[in-house]
């Protein structure tokens, strides 16, 4: 349902190529949240994914043929939210990093 609020077609009318993508999305966030308690590196790629993926996906959807137009673009709304992402994440790489500096 997701997807479809988004401006998609529902799942099971979308394109081979679009359901292949969606089930990606899918299957991407929970790999992301297994790297984030791993830590380190690989949680940063896990999340770097994640929002690769999120942005591809809203770009297909906004910019595919069968995009309805609706009250949000879901394209800027997930460049946005990655937006936000990547400033939680440098707000809190440099509190680590204050934190390993003051010991």
């Amino acid at each position: 349902q997701l997807l479809v609020s988004a401006g998609a077609p529902p799942f099971e009318s979308l394109p081979l190529e679009g359901q292949a993508l969606a089930l990606l999305w899918c299957i991407v966030g929970p790999l992301s949240y297994i790297k984030s308690r791993i830590g380190g590196k690989v949680a940063d790629l896990g999340l770097i994914l994640y929002g690769l993926v999120e942005v591809a996906g809203a770009g297909v959807i906004r910019f595919g043929d069968g995009y309805q137009v609706g009250d949000l673009d879901p394209f800027v709304n997930a460049v946005v939210v990655q937006g936000v992402v990547a400033l939680a994440w440098l707000y809190s790489s440099k509190k680590e990093s204050d934190g390993i500096e003051a010991e």
